[in-house]
């Protein structure tokens, strides 16, 4: 059902009798108005303004949280007050910081993640991330988040965790927990149940995604490295050679073409396009290619297999 939102239709074009909701609702990851319409109570004395309590109760509380019209908002993630969150944040710690507290709530999250618990969850979250809508307004909504906040939050998270992971007596309880006998072997047999039911196809796609990255990173290294005397070498060595690391099928006449037109000359000022006929040219190439670990090629051949690997 193709339908207007409210803010596009004026009093004319809305239907007979039918009155524009005041509420707030959350779409593609910000706040704008209520997209329903409703018919008034023809004998009701107070007058409607919402097509439902639902709609009531849900915009009431947003602008209670300061929210406004525009802001990015997805269900029970956001808090735009500072004051609200810091406040929230208090008392959490304070919560967590009592040992009995902090105990029963570990031990009732411990119950409560049974393999159902767990799977119902799994389940749940699967299926609403199922609809590209749904997951479209999650990557909208995540990216609005991170640009309002002008890199504060994400300055802030990175504080939170270096102070957290920083902590020596936090690093050392995790360690702790991690290394005990009973957490290892509860992920061992986690991830033993997780290849096991995914029927080969979970185990093909980490093969296939480690060979790319490992392919990547090999690739990324060659491109970086350098010869150790890098720096010490003159000026059109180094051309050369960052030439001949990016072309490796380039000929000699292709590099010699490529440093005439980058006007560089040789020590008895001839220009390199002129001097290819001599044989210390040649000589010179040769002990570049050599530096860069290029081997050389003539046009029409494959490169010929290099001496020094």
């Amino acid at each position: 059902m193709n339908r207007k939102h409210p803010s596009t239709i004026s009093a004319e074009q809305s239907p007979a009798g039918k009155k524009r909701c005041a509420g707030w609702v959350g779409l593609g990851g910000k706040l704008a108005p209520c997209p329903e319409l409703f018919v008034p109570h023809p004998i009701a004395r107070r007058r409607r303004r919402f097509h439902s309590t639902a709609c009531r109760v849900r915009t009431r509380r947003l602008q209670k949280r300061d929210f406004v019209l525009g802001d990015s908002y997805v269900e029970g993630r956001h808090t735009p007050n500072p004051d609200v969150s810091k406040k929230k944040s208090d008392a959490m710690k304070r919560a967590w910081a009592d040992p009995e507290k902090a105990k029963r709530w570990i031990e009732a999250m411990t119950r409560a993640q049974t393999p159902d618990v767990r799977n119902r969850k799994s389940a749940s979250m699967t299926k609403t991330l199922a609809n590209p809508e749904v997951r479209q307004r999650y990557r909208e909504a995540g990216k609005t988040a991170w640009q309002q906040d002008k890199g504060e939050r994400r300055q802030q998270t990175r504080e939170n965790a270096k102070r957290v992971f920083g902590n020596p007596e936090v690093e050392q309880r995790r360690r702790e927990r991690f290394y005990d006998p009973s957490t290892t072997k509860k992920l061992s047999a986690g991830c033993k149940a997780s290849w096991q039911r995914d029927n080969g196809e979970r185990r093909q796609q980490t093969s296939e995604r480690t060979r790319r990255f490992q392919a990547e990173q090999k690739r990324k290294l060659a491109e970086a490295w350098r010869p150790d005397d890098w720096e010490i070498k003159p000026l059109w060595w180094k051309v050369a050679g960052e030439y001949l690391l990016k072309h490796r099928d380039a000929t000699n006449a292709d590099l010699a073409d490529y440093l005439h037109r980058m006007d560089i000359k040789r020590k008895d000022g001839l220009l390199w396009a002129a001097a290819m006929q001599k044989q210390s040219v040649m000589n010179d190439i040769s002990d570049v290619r050599r530096w860069v670990r290029v081997a050389g090629r003539t046009r029409g051949r494959k490169p010929v297999n290099p001496t020094w690997h």
